[in-house]
Formats: C-alpha cells, sequence, structure tokens
C-alpha cells in the first residue's frame, strides 16, 4: 500500500487501536455532552449497536446491546469526564495511557444481553416468563473488511462474563453500568460510580460480557468490523463502520427517553 493510500486510510477511517493520546476533536464532543447536562451514556452514540428489542406492551425498548470501546468512545468518555469532574491535562493522559497499555493490539467490546418476562395486551396482562435459552451457551465471530473489501475472520478472541443479574423489574437488568464490572476499566470511572445492581431473585435476567479480539499486526485500518453473538435460537448482529463522520445526534441508551435542548429524540 503506497504512502497516498496510507495517509487516506489515516485521514477518512477511525483508528482502531489506542494511539499516543486521546482524539481532541472526540474529546470535545464528550465535553459538550457533559456541559449539555446528559448522562455519560451518551457519550457511546455509533459504538453502541442494539442487537435485541423487548416489549412489554406495544411500546418496544432497547433491551440488548454491542459496545465498541474504540478509540473515538474512549476519548468521549475521558472529554466528559474531564469537563464534568474538572480533571487536568495530566489526570486525562494518565488514564489514557493506562487503558492503551491494557488493550494493546485488541479491539474490547462489551456486550450486554437480556432474557425478559413478556406481556401480551390482548392475553388480559398475562405474562409469560423470560426464556433464557439465549444468555448461554454463546459463541462469538467478529469479522473485519479490510480497505479493499476483503473480511478477515478475527479467530482470537477472550471472552468473561463480568456480571449476571437477576431481578422481577426488567428495567434492572437492562443497560448494566458495565464499566464497574472489572478492573481493566478503573480508568474511565467517574469519582461516584453507579451501585452495581445485586438482585439475585424474579425471572429477568441480564448478561454483561466482556471480550477481546485479537487484532493482526498488519492491520492498520478498516472499513468495517462485524461482530456476531450466535446462540441456540438466534444471531445478534452488530457493524461497526469505520469510516468517520460527525455525530448529528446525541443518543440516549434508550430512544423513548427524553426529547432535551434541540438534539433531536433520545
Amino acid at each position: 500500500m503506497g504512502m497516498i493510500t496510507l495517509m487516506a486510510a489515516w485521514m477518512c477511517f477511525k483508528p482502531l487501536t489506542l494511539g499516543p493520546m486521546p482524539k481532541p476533536d472526540m474529546m470535545s464532543v464528550g465535553a459538550h455532552i457533559a456541559r449539555a447536562g446528559k448522562g455519560l451514556d451518551r457519550v457511546l452514540l455509533e459504538d453502541r449497536q442494539v442487537v435485541g428489542r423487548w416489549a412489554r406492551t406495544y411500546v418496544p425498548h432497547d433491551a440488548e446491546d454491542v459496545l465498541w470501546l474504540s478509540p473515538d468512545l474512549i476519548s468521549r468518555w475521558l472529554g466528559y469526564l474531564k469537563e464534568s469532574e474538572n480533571l487536568t491535562e495530566e489526570q486525562v493522559d494518565s488514564r489514557w495511557n493506562a487503558l492503551a497499555q491494557k488493550q494493546g493490539r485488541s479491539l474490547w467490546f462489551i456486550v450486554r444481553l437480556a432474557a425478559l418476562d413478556k406481556q401480551d395486551p390482548l392475553e388480559m396482562g398475562m405474562e409469560e416468563p423470560a426464556v433464557t435459552t439465549d444468555l448461554e451457551p454463546l459463541v462469538v465471530r467478529a469479522t473485519l473488511t479490510d480497505l479493499s473489501g476483503n473480511r478477515h475472520a478475527l479467530s482470537s478472541t477472550q471472552t468473561k462474563v463480568i456480571a449476571s443479574v437477576r431481578s422481577s423489574d426488567a428495567s434492572q437488568v437492562i443497560a448494566l453500568p458495565w464499566y464497574v464490572y472489572s478492573e481493566a476499566f478503573t480508568p474511565l470511572l467517574p469519582a461516584i460510580p453507579p451501585e452495581r445492581p445485586e438482585f439475585d431473585l424474579g425471572s429477568n435476567e441480564g448478561r454483561c460480557l466482556f471480550i477481546q479480539v485479537a487484532l493482526p499486526e498488519s492491520t492498520m485500518a478498516a472499513r468495517e468490523v462485524e461482530f456476531r453473538v450466535l446462540s441456540r435460537r438466534k444471531t445478534r448482529i452488530a457493524r461497526f463502520t469505520m469510516l468517520r463522520h460527525l455525530p448529528t445526534q446525541l443518543k440516549s441508551q434508550d430512544a423513548n427517553r427524553d426529547v432535551q435542548r434541540g438534539f433531536g429524540p433520545g
């Protein structure tokens, strides 16, 4: 690949691994979200892909997702914390470097799954208990599409269940605060982190998985990373495009949550 092609890839496509410092433009996006009074979840943006929905009545809600802990996302996250907690440049750099050392040449993903009770309004409100057969066993497949359009299987993966929560309240097992469940994410913790849900009663069940995918040494850029979670009855697919674009909307965990200050739905 020639030098001009390499430069074009560097400018037009998102980085795959953490570089020497956070991305200033992405840190600015995170700071803007903090100043707007939005929650920390808003920095996820396009690095969160919904792979499962749930409807207790007629209204569907996001219930399962895959997060790519990309350099852009981590930059937005640290930009948010810098603005909201008045972190110094040295503190931000220290957190970034700690993550870069842990992550190395790997891609980090969070998978949040849920098995939830169902209620059919035509059945007089009778609930169907959650079916947990798609929470385990699981097989993960990651595929990278290079700049030439060729697809490559990323075969080396490490999967760890970092949280498993049960509750009679479905909302308690959706969108678990993944960053409180592993020491790997200590540099991302806010000054006052959310409490871990400790419920273990009820038929609703949520799982949070931390997945590390090794990246070939020769890979510098890509068009897309596709992530699949296979279970007995379904295949959950998340696709992350590497083509850089400016975010046009600040999305929350649940698109039905609110419409505030001109940011559009959710």
